[in-house]
Protein backbone atom coordinates (compact mmCIF):
# COMPACT_ATOMS: atom_id res chain seq x y z
CA UNK A 1 0.00 0.00 0.00
CA UNK A 2 3.01 2.23 0.17
CA UNK A 3 6.33 3.20 -0.38
CA UNK A 4 7.80 1.89 2.63
CA UNK A 5 6.07 -1.99 2.50
CA UNK A 6 7.28 -2.77 -1.13
CA UNK A 7 11.00 -1.87 0.02
CA UNK A 8 10.62 -4.52 2.67
CA UNK A 9 9.25 -7.08 0.48
CA UNK A 10 11.93 -6.01 -1.99
CA UNK A 11 14.85 -6.03 0.88
CA UNK A 12 13.10 -9.98 1.99
CA UNK A 13 13.15 -11.25 -1.34
CA UNK A 14 17.07 -10.13 -1.64
CA UNK A 15 17.33 -11.84 1.94
CA UNK A 16 16.25 -14.90 0.27
CA UNK A 17 17.80 -15.04 -2.93
CA UNK A 18 21.02 -13.85 -1.36
CA UNK A 19 22.46 -17.95 -1.30
CA UNK A 20 21.51 -18.80 -4.93
CA UNK A 21 23.34 -18.98 -7.77
CA UNK A 22 21.13 -21.05 -10.36
CA UNK A 23 19.28 -18.94 -12.43
CA UNK A 24 16.91 -21.40 -13.42
CA UNK A 25 16.16 -21.54 -9.59
CA UNK A 26 15.39 -17.84 -8.86
CA UNK A 27 14.04 -16.36 -11.72
CA UNK A 28 10.47 -16.49 -10.39
CA UNK A 29 11.53 -15.16 -7.06
CA UNK A 30 13.65 -12.46 -9.11
CA UNK A 31 10.45 -11.65 -10.96
CA UNK A 32 8.58 -10.99 -8.01
CA UNK A 33 11.26 -8.50 -6.82
CA UNK A 34 11.04 -6.38 -10.20
CA UNK A 35 7.46 -6.64 -9.95
CA UNK A 36 7.67 -4.78 -6.32
CA UNK A 37 9.84 -2.40 -7.96
CA UNK A 38 7.26 -1.95 -10.86
CA UNK A 39 4.51 -0.83 -8.32
CA UNK A 40 6.57 1.06 -6.63
CA UNK A 41 7.58 3.15 -9.50
CA UNK A 42 3.49 3.58 -10.42
CA UNK A 43 2.63 4.51 -7.33
CA UNK A 44 5.39 7.42 -7.70
CA UNK A 45 4.09 8.57 -10.77
CA UNK A 46 0.88 8.57 -8.67
CA UNK A 47 2.14 10.62 -6.02
CA UNK A 48 3.70 12.57 -8.46
CA UNK A 49 0.51 13.39 -10.63
CA UNK A 50 -1.63 13.97 -7.52
CA UNK A 51 0.69 16.07 -5.39
CA UNK A 52 0.32 14.25 -2.54
CA UNK A 53 3.30 13.82 -1.64
CA UNK A 54 6.26 16.62 -1.68
CA UNK A 55 9.03 16.57 -3.89
CA UNK A 56 11.52 15.89 -1.05
CA UNK A 57 9.59 12.67 -0.31
CA UNK A 58 9.13 12.10 -3.66
CA UNK A 59 12.92 12.37 -4.75
CA UNK A 60 13.53 10.04 -1.94
CA UNK A 61 11.50 6.75 -2.75
CA UNK A 62 12.64 7.29 -6.41
CA UNK A 63 16.47 7.00 -5.01
CA UNK A 64 15.30 3.87 -3.24
CA UNK A 65 13.77 2.71 -6.12
CA UNK A 66 17.33 3.19 -8.12
CA UNK A 67 18.74 1.62 -5.52
CA UNK A 68 16.60 -1.57 -5.56
CA UNK A 69 16.79 -1.37 -9.21
CA UNK A 70 20.75 -1.65 -9.00
CA UNK A 71 21.22 -4.81 -6.85
CA UNK A 72 18.60 -7.01 -9.01
CA UNK A 73 21.27 -5.98 -12.18
CA UNK A 74 24.16 -7.09 -10.01
CA UNK A 75 22.32 -10.35 -9.09
CA UNK A 76 21.25 -11.36 -12.66
CA UNK A 77 25.41 -10.72 -13.65
CA UNK A 78 26.21 -12.39 -10.76
CA UNK A 79 24.36 -15.28 -11.88
CA UNK A 80 24.93 -15.50 -15.79
CA UNK A 81 28.59 -14.72 -15.08
CA UNK A 82 28.91 -18.23 -16.92
CA UNK A 83 27.16 -16.84 -20.32
CA UNK A 84 29.27 -15.36 -22.84
CA UNK A 85 26.77 -12.61 -24.09
CA UNK A 86 27.62 -9.10 -23.01
CA UNK A 87 23.93 -7.73 -21.37
CA UNK A 88 25.83 -4.94 -18.79
CA UNK A 89 24.57 -2.24 -20.81
CA UNK A 90 21.27 -3.20 -19.86
CA UNK A 91 21.99 -4.13 -16.52
CA UNK A 92 23.88 -0.87 -15.10
CA UNK A 93 22.38 1.76 -13.92
CA UNK A 94 23.36 5.08 -14.07
CA UNK A 95 24.12 6.70 -10.92
CA UNK A 96 23.23 10.58 -12.74
CA UNK A 97 19.74 9.21 -14.11
CA UNK A 98 18.46 8.18 -10.67
CA UNK A 99 15.89 11.25 -10.83
CA UNK A 100 14.51 10.35 -14.35
CA UNK A 101 11.37 8.62 -13.70
CA UNK A 102 11.49 7.57 -17.82
CA UNK A 103 14.77 6.25 -17.39
CA UNK A 104 14.05 4.10 -13.84
CA UNK A 105 10.86 2.98 -15.90
CA UNK A 106 12.69 2.32 -19.07
CA UNK A 107 15.71 0.07 -16.83
CA UNK A 108 12.81 -2.13 -14.91
CA UNK A 109 11.48 -3.05 -18.46
CA UNK A 110 15.01 -3.76 -19.79
CA UNK A 111 16.15 -5.80 -16.81
CA UNK A 112 12.75 -7.67 -17.01
CA UNK A 113 13.83 -8.77 -20.75
CA UNK A 114 17.08 -10.06 -19.51
CA UNK A 115 15.57 -12.13 -17.53
CA UNK A 116 13.14 -13.57 -19.27
CA UNK A 117 15.61 -14.04 -22.01
CA UNK A 118 17.96 -15.85 -19.27
CA UNK A 119 15.38 -18.54 -19.01
CA UNK A 120 14.98 -18.91 -22.63
CA UNK A 121 18.60 -19.76 -23.19
CA UNK A 122 18.01 -22.22 -20.11
CA UNK A 123 15.39 -23.90 -21.40
CA UNK A 124 16.93 -24.06 -24.88
CA UNK A 125 17.87 -27.31 -25.37
CA UNK A 126 18.55 -27.34 -29.20
CA UNK A 127 21.03 -24.36 -29.16
CA UNK A 128 18.39 -22.00 -31.96
CA UNK A 129 18.40 -18.41 -32.08
CA UNK A 130 16.32 -16.40 -29.28
CA UNK A 131 14.73 -12.84 -29.65
CA UNK A 132 13.68 -11.27 -26.57
CA UNK A 133 11.30 -8.20 -27.04
CA UNK A 134 9.83 -5.50 -24.85
CA UNK A 135 8.80 -1.72 -25.00
CA UNK A 136 10.24 1.44 -23.36
CA UNK A 137 9.39 5.11 -23.58
CA UNK A 138 11.34 7.06 -26.34
CA UNK A 139 8.77 8.27 -27.16
CA UNK A 140 7.45 4.47 -27.85
CA UNK A 141 9.83 2.21 -28.40
CA UNK A 142 10.15 -1.40 -29.24
CA UNK A 143 13.40 -2.96 -28.50
CA UNK A 144 14.59 -6.76 -29.06
CA UNK A 145 17.80 -8.57 -28.44
CA UNK A 146 18.57 -11.70 -30.84
CA UNK A 147 20.99 -14.46 -29.87
CA UNK A 148 22.72 -16.95 -31.68
CA UNK A 149 23.65 -19.61 -28.47
CA UNK A 150 25.31 -22.18 -30.68
CA UNK A 151 29.17 -22.49 -30.12
CA UNK A 152 30.20 -23.17 -33.87
CA UNK A 153 27.57 -22.37 -36.19
CA UNK A 154 26.78 -18.88 -38.32
CA UNK A 155 22.58 -18.95 -38.49
CA UNK A 156 20.47 -16.86 -40.07
CA UNK A 157 17.84 -15.45 -38.25
CA UNK A 158 14.79 -13.92 -39.34
CA UNK A 159 13.00 -11.14 -37.11
CA UNK A 160 9.83 -9.88 -37.53
CA UNK A 161 7.45 -7.87 -35.15
CA UNK A 162 4.32 -6.22 -35.29
CA UNK A 163 3.52 -2.21 -34.81
CA UNK A 164 0.63 -1.56 -32.58
CA UNK A 165 -2.67 -1.56 -34.85
CA UNK A 166 -2.69 2.54 -34.88
CA UNK A 167 0.98 2.88 -35.91
CA UNK A 168 1.59 3.23 -39.52
CA UNK A 169 4.70 4.43 -41.42
CA UNK A 170 4.40 8.14 -41.27
CA UNK A 171 4.49 7.68 -37.00
CA UNK A 172 8.05 5.55 -37.16
CA UNK A 173 11.07 8.05 -36.24
CA UNK A 174 13.31 5.16 -36.11
CA UNK A 175 13.89 1.85 -37.33
CA UNK A 176 17.74 1.34 -38.39
CA UNK A 177 17.66 -1.68 -41.13
CA UNK A 178 14.61 -2.76 -40.64
CA UNK A 179 12.23 -2.68 -43.23
CA UNK A 180 8.58 -1.67 -42.68
CA UNK A 181 5.26 -3.75 -44.27
CA UNK A 182 1.59 -4.13 -44.14
CA UNK A 183 -0.49 -7.29 -43.16
CA UNK A 184 -3.30 -7.93 -45.03
CA UNK A 185 -4.80 -10.61 -42.55
CA UNK A 186 -3.10 -9.02 -39.22
CA UNK A 187 -4.49 -5.30 -40.19
CA UNK A 188 -1.06 -3.56 -38.77
CA UNK A 189 2.06 -3.23 -40.32
CA UNK A 190 5.50 -4.93 -39.15
CA UNK A 191 9.14 -4.59 -39.17
CA UNK A 192 11.27 -7.33 -40.47
CA UNK A 193 15.09 -8.23 -41.75
CA UNK A 194 17.07 -11.40 -41.73
CA UNK A 195 20.44 -11.15 -39.49
CA UNK A 196 23.32 -13.30 -40.05
CA UNK A 197 24.30 -14.00 -36.56
CA UNK A 198 27.82 -15.89 -35.31
CA UNK A 199 28.37 -17.78 -32.95
CA UNK A 200 27.47 -16.44 -29.60
CA UNK A 201 26.74 -12.72 -31.19
CA UNK A 202 24.11 -10.46 -30.02
CA UNK A 203 22.16 -7.81 -31.38
CA UNK A 204 19.93 -5.21 -30.36
CA UNK A 205 17.43 -3.76 -32.55
CA UNK A 206 15.26 -0.74 -31.71
CA UNK A 207 12.29 0.55 -33.42
CA UNK A 208 10.77 4.46 -32.30
CA UNK A 209 7.03 5.36 -32.91
CA UNK A 210 5.90 8.59 -31.96
CA UNK A 211 3.84 8.52 -29.00
CA UNK A 212 -0.02 8.51 -30.63
CA UNK A 213 -1.45 7.04 -28.16
CA UNK A 214 -3.21 9.86 -25.82
CA UNK A 215 -6.80 11.56 -26.70
CA UNK A 216 -6.31 15.14 -27.51
CA UNK A 217 -6.79 17.43 -24.33
CA UNK A 218 -8.61 20.38 -26.79
CA UNK A 219 -10.77 17.72 -27.58
CA UNK A 220 -11.78 16.97 -24.44
CA UNK A 221 -11.87 20.20 -23.42
CA UNK A 222 -14.08 21.22 -26.29
CA UNK A 223 -16.40 18.82 -25.57
CA UNK A 224 -16.94 19.23 -22.12
CA UNK A 225 -18.00 22.59 -22.87
CA UNK A 226 -20.66 22.16 -25.47
CA UNK A 227 -22.07 19.48 -23.69
CA UNK A 228 -22.37 22.40 -20.75
CA UNK A 229 -23.87 24.24 -23.57
CA UNK A 230 -26.38 21.84 -25.43
CA UNK A 231 -27.58 21.17 -21.89
CA UNK A 232 -27.85 24.67 -20.85
CA UNK A 233 -30.37 24.73 -23.92
CA UNK A 234 -32.04 22.09 -22.98
CA UNK A 235 -32.73 22.31 -19.27
CA UNK A 236 -36.25 24.28 -19.88
CA UNK A 237 -37.68 21.66 -22.47
CA UNK A 238 -39.23 18.49 -22.18
CA UNK A 239 -35.84 16.86 -23.35
CA UNK A 240 -34.64 18.44 -19.72
CA UNK A 241 -34.20 14.72 -17.81
CA UNK A 242 -32.85 12.96 -20.76
CA UNK A 243 -30.66 15.62 -21.80
CA UNK A 244 -29.08 15.92 -18.04
CA UNK A 245 -28.47 11.80 -18.46
CA UNK A 246 -26.62 11.82 -21.34
CA UNK A 247 -24.35 14.66 -20.20
CA UNK A 248 -23.82 13.23 -17.23
CA UNK A 249 -22.64 10.46 -19.15
CA UNK A 250 -20.52 12.40 -21.23
CA UNK A 251 -18.62 13.82 -18.44
CA UNK A 252 -18.12 10.94 -16.21
CA UNK A 253 -16.11 9.18 -19.45
CA UNK A 254 -14.32 12.19 -20.12
CA UNK A 255 -13.24 12.27 -16.45
CA UNK A 256 -12.29 8.72 -16.60
CA UNK A 257 -10.39 9.36 -20.02
CA UNK A 258 -8.11 12.37 -18.34
CA UNK A 259 -7.77 10.33 -14.92
CA UNK A 260 -6.12 7.66 -16.71
CA UNK A 261 -3.99 9.90 -19.11
CA UNK A 262 -2.66 12.02 -16.29
CA UNK A 263 -0.50 8.67 -14.78
CA UNK A 264 2.32 7.42 -17.48
CA UNK A 265 2.25 3.87 -16.97
CA UNK A 266 5.64 1.65 -16.35
CA UNK A 267 5.15 -0.57 -18.79
CA UNK A 268 4.87 1.50 -22.62
CA UNK A 269 2.27 -1.63 -23.43
CA UNK A 270 -0.11 -0.96 -20.70
CA UNK A 271 0.07 2.92 -21.95
CA UNK A 272 -1.47 1.40 -25.43
CA UNK A 273 -4.19 -0.64 -23.55
CA UNK A 274 -5.19 2.37 -21.86
CA UNK A 275 -5.19 4.34 -24.90
CA UNK A 276 -7.25 1.92 -26.49
CA UNK A 277 -9.81 1.76 -23.33
CA UNK A 278 -9.89 5.54 -23.70
CA UNK A 279 -10.91 5.84 -27.23
CA UNK A 280 -14.09 3.35 -26.73
CA UNK A 281 -14.53 5.77 -24.46
CA UNK A 282 -14.94 8.90 -26.73
CA UNK A 283 -16.74 7.02 -29.04
CA UNK A 284 -19.44 6.91 -26.82
CA UNK A 285 -18.97 10.29 -25.56
CA UNK A 286 -19.12 11.48 -29.04
CA UNK A 287 -22.27 9.25 -29.84
CA UNK A 288 -23.74 10.55 -26.45
CA UNK A 289 -23.01 14.10 -27.19
CA UNK A 290 -24.85 13.41 -31.59
CA UNK A 291 -27.81 12.41 -29.23
CA UNK A 292 -27.78 15.70 -27.28
CA UNK A 293 -27.53 17.15 -30.76
CA UNK A 294 -30.19 15.42 -31.77
CA UNK A 295 -32.73 16.18 -28.92
CA UNK A 296 -31.98 19.82 -29.36
CA UNK A 297 -33.31 19.43 -33.13
CA UNK A 298 -36.49 18.13 -31.84
CA UNK A 299 -37.05 20.37 -28.91
CA UNK A 300 -39.59 23.08 -29.34
CA UNK A 301 -37.89 26.81 -28.62
CA UNK A 302 -40.61 26.60 -25.50
CA UNK A 303 -41.94 23.91 -23.14
CA UNK A 304 -45.47 23.33 -23.28
CA UNK A 305 -46.93 24.91 -20.20
CA UNK A 306 -44.71 28.23 -20.91
CA UNK A 307 -46.39 28.02 -24.55
CA UNK A 308 -50.05 28.32 -22.98
CA UNK A 309 -48.60 30.86 -20.79
CA UNK A 310 -47.68 32.90 -23.81
CA UNK A 311 -51.00 32.44 -26.00
CA UNK A 312 -53.28 33.61 -22.40
CA UNK A 313 -51.22 36.50 -22.22
CA UNK A 314 -51.85 37.52 -25.90
CA UNK A 315 -55.49 36.40 -25.12
CA UNK A 316 -55.90 38.64 -22.17
CA UNK A 317 -53.70 41.88 -23.61
CA UNK A 318 -55.87 42.00 -26.57
CA UNK A 319 -59.37 41.59 -24.43
CA UNK A 320 -58.03 44.59 -22.50
CA UNK A 321 -57.12 46.61 -25.55
CA UNK A 322 -60.61 46.02 -26.84
CA UNK A 323 -62.03 46.64 -23.80
CA UNK A 324 -60.23 49.97 -23.84
CA UNK A 325 -61.19 50.61 -26.72
CA UNK A 326 -64.76 50.34 -25.98
CA UNK A 327 -64.62 52.50 -23.42
CA UNK A 328 -63.00 55.30 -24.68
CA UNK A 329 -65.32 55.27 -27.29
CA UNK A 330 -68.37 55.44 -25.02
CA UNK A 331 -67.00 57.96 -23.18
CA UNK A 332 -66.82 60.04 -26.30
CA UNK A 333 -70.62 59.54 -27.31
CA UNK A 334 -71.22 60.43 -23.68
CA UNK A 335 -69.48 64.03 -24.36
CA UNK A 336 -70.70 64.67 -28.33
CA UNK A 337 -73.97 63.36 -28.22
CA UNK A 338 -75.00 65.96 -31.17
CA UNK A 339 -71.97 65.43 -33.05
CA UNK A 340 -73.21 61.87 -32.97
CA UNK A 341 -76.80 62.91 -34.51
CA UNK A 342 -74.58 65.59 -37.23
CA UNK A 343 -72.49 62.51 -38.33
CA UNK A 344 -75.50 60.41 -38.60
CA UNK A 345 -77.24 62.71 -40.96
CA UNK A 346 -74.56 62.99 -42.90
CA UNK A 347 -74.16 59.42 -43.62
CA UNK A 348 -77.97 59.19 -44.76
CA UNK A 349 -77.43 62.31 -46.97
CA UNK A 350 -74.75 60.70 -48.50
CA UNK A 351 -76.58 57.56 -48.76
CA UNK A 352 -79.50 59.14 -50.64
CA UNK A 353 -77.28 60.74 -52.64
CA UNK A 354 -75.89 57.66 -54.18
CA UNK A 355 -79.35 56.33 -54.94
CA UNK A 356 -80.21 58.82 -57.23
Amino acid sequence: SDITSLAGQVSGIMGTTSGLSDIGDTAELLNSQVGSIESALEAISKDIVAEVQGAITTATDMEEVFGKLSEVGKRIKAMQSSQEFNLDEFLDLEEGKKDDMDYLKNKTNEIKAVMELNQKMIDNVANEPIVQTWYEYKSVAIKAIIVNPSETQTKMVPFKIYLPKEAKPEHVLFKGELNIDYDTQQGSYYAHNNYEMKPKESKVIEIEMADIWIVDDDKLIFIRREADKLYALLKNTEFSDRSKYLVGQIKKNLDTIEEKQETKEVNPEVHISNYRDNMMLYKEVEKNLALVRTLLSQAAPFSVSATWKVIVSIVAFLGILSLGFYVIWQKQVSINPDNLKEDKAKIDKQDKAKEK
